[in-house]
């Protein structure tokens, strides 16, 4: 991994600030992410509710 922790491809001319838009965009999918997993844990926590009603 590069110093500093940052991944990304440097294109020619772009330097620094390229890999800071590459790592914006991986941070903008990981949220994303795990926004669909917190969604999906709700929905499972709420049929889990509407199921124990049931039975």
């Amino acid at each position: 991994m590069p110093p500093g922790g940052l991944v990304g491809t440097v294109r020619p001319g772009s330097g620094y600030n390229a890999r800071l838009i590459d790592q914006a965009s991986h941070t903008t999918m990981e949220a994303e992410q795990l926004n669909s997993i917190e969604n999906r844990i709700a929905d499972v926590g709420e049929r889990a509710g509407e199921l124990r009603r049931y039975l």
